[in-house]
This record gives structure tokens, C-alpha cells and sequence, in this order.
């Protein structure tokens, strides 16, 4: 398969819609369209998130970037229960059907065919769509290492420890992952060992984890100076928060 050159390259980018996970996607985005002015930057989430971000960025959004909005997965006169996590569990549910629509739409109006996929590492399922269309898969992770190896090794630190028996061990540490060992089980994140591991959030988590165990690309906002944390990738870019990541002419 031939390889696009810069002047035919799309890359369709899909941002979680929740929490803070889209702006800091946004701000790598626009920086990635500032270093590559000739390639088309489609970025999709929903029209709240696109409207927050795209206005109060710190920094003019590259000309290179067209937002997308796709569904929330909220039906028409749908009702909330006040169930918890509720607005997620509807937007995920139709996120894949919604998110290859989004792309059809940015291919036909762009004429340019996806080249690469750039998505949350909660988009588990864009593991797929990228090897359908037959494209590299950059998932990106806006936390820390020990969130990421905590929840790429779920399986393990279930299959080792078990699961809700835990009192009276949680000092004892996890040196049995890669990164860990100075990190107690009382450090865990929640969803893993102890809460809710039946919620839409601890599932969508263990799901991700399961798919990156076996993937080998990924970025991620780096926190601290560690190198094991990389280790269940072949090939894993890391990026300090944004201020440290460029320094462009004209910035102080």
C-alpha cells in the first residue's frame, strides 16, 4: 500500500467527550497541524465538547483542524435517571456507529481518505476501525504511567491478588508489574480490585487495557521520569503537559 505524502494526509482524530480528555488531545492536535501545515486534521467529539474546547484553547487553532460533531447517544426526549456515569454509557454505546459515520462525512467532504487515527485510549474499539481502513493507531492517555499499567494489567493483578479480598493486605506492593513496585494495593486505581467493576467506566477501562496489553503503539501525557513504564510497548511516544512540549517562536 502506497504511503500518503504530506500533501494528501488525513488524520481523523476522536476525543472522549468527558472530563478534561478532549483539550489536551486538542492542544497535541494543534501542534502536530502547526509542524504539518499540509495535512487535514479531522477531529471528532460532540458538539458540547467541541464548542467548549474549540473556544476557550490557549492557542488559535491551526487552520489545518476541522472540528466534527457526532452524537452524544442521548435519545430524543430521553429522560436521566441520575444513574451514575448514565451520559457516558449512552454516548458509548453508539460511539463506534457514530465515529465511522463522522469519518465518512470528513473523507467525502475532504476527498482525502484516512491515513492515520489518532483516539482516546477509551476508544478500545478504534483498534478496529483503524485496521479496517488499514491504518496506523495512535491511542493517546492523558493520565499517569501507574494508571495506564494498572489498568493494562488488570487481568494479572486480579488473577494474583483476587478480587474484594483484600483487607488487611493493602500495604503490600505490586512487583509483579512492570513500573510498580514501590505502588501498594491501596494505590490502585478504583474499578480495579475494589468499587463498582460491573460500571460502564471500570468495564470500558478493563476493555482498554485488554486491547492495549496486545497493541504496540501509544501516546500519552507523561508525569514523571520513568522509563519501565513503557515497557508493554514496542514503540510508546511520551509528552510532558503543554507547556513543556514546544516552544514556538513568539512564545514566552
Amino acid at each position: 500500500m502506497p504511503r500518503p505524502t504530506n500533501s494528501d494526509t488525513h488524520v481523523a482524530v476522536l476525543a472522549f467527550p468527558f472530563g478534561t480528555h478532549a483539550a489536551p488531545l486538542l492542544t497535541i492536535i494543534n501542534r502536530l497541524a502547526a509542524a504539518s501545515t499540509t495535512t487535514l486534521f479531522s477531529f471528532f467529539s460532540t458538539a458540547q465538547s467541541n464548542n467548549s474546547i474549540f473556544s476557550t484553547t490557549s492557542q488559535q487553532t491551526k487552520p489545518n483542524i476541522k472540528a466534527y460533531n457526532v452524537p452524544d447517544g442521548v435519545p430524543d426526549g430521553y429522560v436521566f435517571v441520575g444513574k451514575p456515569q448514565e451520559d457516558i454509557e449512552l454516548f458509548m454505546e453508539v460511539a463506534p456507529e457514530n465515529l465511522r459515520k463522522g469519518m465518512e462525512v470528513a473523507v467525502a467532504e475532504t476527498g482525502r481518505k484516512v491515513s492515520c487515527l489518532v483516539t482516546d485510549a477509551f476508544f478500545w474499539f478504534a483498534k478496529e476501525m483503524a485496521e479496517e481502513n488499514g491504518v496506523p493507531w495512535l491511542p493517546f492517555w492523558t493520565a499517569g504511567p501507574c494508571a495506564l499499567s494498572s489498568h493494562v494489567y488488570t487481568d494479572l493483578i486480579r488473577e494474583n491478588l483476587g478480587v474484594g479480598g483484600i483487607v488487611g493486605r493493602e500495604d503490600e506492593t505490586l512487583n509483579f508489574i512492570p513500573g510498580m513496585s514501590n505502588m501498594r494495593i491501596r494505590d490502585l486505581p478504583e474499578g480495579i480490585l475494589f468499587g463498582n467493576l460491573e460500571s460502564v467506566f471500570s468495564r470500558m477501562l478493563h476493555r482498554m487495557g485488554q486491547v492495549l496489553l496486545n497493541f504496540d503503539w501509544g501516546v500519552k501525557i507523561r508525569l514523571g521520569f520513568t522509563t519501565s513504564d513503557t515497557a508493554f510497548f514496542t514503540h510508546c511516544f511520551s509528552s510532558f503537559p503543554k507547556n513543556f512540549i514546544f516552544v514556538e517562536s513568539g512564545e514566552s
